[in-house]
């Protein structure tokens, strides 16, 4: 059931009790709907509209708003009017102060610049130069599992997955590239993870242990 009374804050406010959780959630959705919103807004302003227009009436609708909340109209108007000053002097006094601390990080950040010498990445220099390459051919092994690329970046398709230890015929180096033939086909490995030595795999080690 569901009734009025006066809440702790003096407020009149509906109490519910033995509403279910459902029915709650139902009163809410339709509530918040936007054709309640306007019937709600519609009624508001009709009633403030016959208050402005009815000095009886306005009087007894102070009358029973100082009833509920103990203060006048005119205590409450004034109150109104101090927390509004309250809040925009607090809003001006944030927007000046975020003002300050944005000129002052403008003043004191220095501009940020990367140059070519900062940049690791090895797909920025293959786009951006052409690389040079020394021809050799040679055989080179896997340091680890590794995939073969179509061109001289990370970020380009793969040919070939190979693993650690493989054997594999390199046909040309760079500082950060390799270039090698795979079942007839030329591709790209990065440079570190190629080595001239034989490179020991688990399986080997197991073998040496036994």
């Amino acid at each position: 059931r569901s009734f009025v009374h006066t809440g702790d804050n003096g407020a009149l406010c509906i109490q519910n009790e033995g509403i279910s959780e459902e029915n709650m959630a139902f009163i809410q959705k339709v509530a918040e709907s936007q054709a309640v919103k306007d019937l709600i807004a519609s009624v508001d302003g009709n009633f403030n509209s016959a208050v402005a227009s009815d000095a009886d009436l306005k009087a007894l609708v102070d009358k029973l708003n100082e009833a509920v909340t103990g203060t006048t109209p005119e205590e409450t108007t004034a109150e109104a009017q101090t927390t509004a000053a309250d809040e925009t002097t607090a809003a001006d006094e944030t927007t000046e102060a975020e003002e300050t601390a944005s000129e002052e990080t403008t003043e004191e950040a220095p501009e940020e610049t990367t140059t070519p010498e900062e940049t690791t990445e090895h797909t920025t220099t293959a786009e951006t130069a052409p690389i040079e390459w020394e021809e050799c051919d040679e055989m080179v092994f896997a340091t680890t599992d590794l995939f073969i690329r179509s061109k001289t970046s990370t970020d380009s398709e793969s040919i070939a997955l190979i693993l650690t230890g493989t054997e594999i015929q390199r046909i040309g180096r760079s500082e950060h590239w390799s270039k090698v033939i795979y079942k007839g086909e030329i591709g790209y490995i990065s440079a570190e993870l190629l080595s001239i030595y034989p490179v020991e795999t688990t399986e080997s080690a197991q073998t040496a242990a036994e």
